[in-house]
């Protein structure tokens, strides 16, 4: 997960927010499942 331009903070706030929209995309699947 190397982005060109980006130095080791913005990728760690990069990586943060994929995280937590795949979270809050999990969580309304499930949300819709029930």
């Amino acid at each position: 997960f190397i982005l060109n331009g980006l130095n080791t903070a913005d990728q760690l706030v990069a990586k943060g927010v994929i995280i937590v929209a795949a979270v809050l995309l999990q969580r309304q699947s499930l949300k819709s499942a029930t």
